[in-house]
């Protein structure tokens, strides 16, 4: 199987990938997002530490283990919903990913995790700018290029089509809320890998990944 890098490896949706794309028999590097680790992030690196396959990582080490022909997965989902982030660490670590992209030059392929309009005039996405700016890079620098879109409870069918059709992370929309039900995690990641898997391309709108909201599990 392939070799991945997942930045955001702690992330919710980054987890399950993370999660999945060990068992499909990836060897799997992981950049963890946050500043300090939190009980809920230490219990994830237990649980996927177990596979020898997975190897997290700090950002000045990547350039050691990553360089190549390697899967490079930016995990931006909780950003945009959530930017739980200091702004202060998302420039230094949109700093060093830049160095990272800089230095690789061009991955074979760039896979995007993203919430279907995020609201680009909240003060949470402000403060992932630097992040979004890496992210960008490797897009337009990837030989291929995976753009996944994961609906947010609040969205339309309306906009998940025109989401489709314009960039993502442009598009102004509602934020959840607390208490909305989230994706069946486990089901949007199985369905990612195997996008990344078959090495496809493009704009994919992942459906039918809300139990309550589509009635089906």
């Amino acid at each position: 199987m392939g070799e991945a890098l997942i930045i955001g490896v702690f992330e919710r949706l980054g987890f399950h990938l993370c999660k999945r794309l060990l068992e499909m028999g990836y060897e799997v590097g992981g950049i963890s997002l946050s500043p300090s680790p939190d009980e809920t992030e230490e219990n994830m690196e237990l649980e996927i530490g177990r596979n020898s396959n997975f190897v997290k990582m700090p950002i000045d080490a990547v350039e050691t283990h990553f360089i190549g022909e390697k899967v490079v997965i930016f995990s931006l989902y909780d950003l945009y919903t959530e930017g739980k982030i200091p702004p202060s660490h998302t420039e230094s670590l949109g700093t060093k990913l830049e160095e990272l992209i800089r230095l690789n030059h061009q991955w074979p392929l760039v896979v995007l995790l993203l919430p279907n309009g995020p609201g680009q005039r909240s003060r949470e996405v402000r403060n992932i700018e630097a992040i979004r700016k890496a992210a960008d890079l490797a897009e337009a620098s990837a030989e291929k290029v995976l753009r996944v879109i994961v609906p947010i409870p609040s969205t339309t069918g309306t906009d998940m089509e025109q989401t489709g059709k314009k960039n993502a992370a442009e598009k102004s929309s509602t934020l959840p809320t607390a208490g909305e039900e989230g994706p069946d995690w486990d089901k949007a990641a199985e369905r990612i890998a195997l996008l990344i898997d078959k090495g496809d391309t493009g704009t994919r709108i992942l459906e039918g990944i809300y139990p309550t909201l589509n009635g089906r599990g």
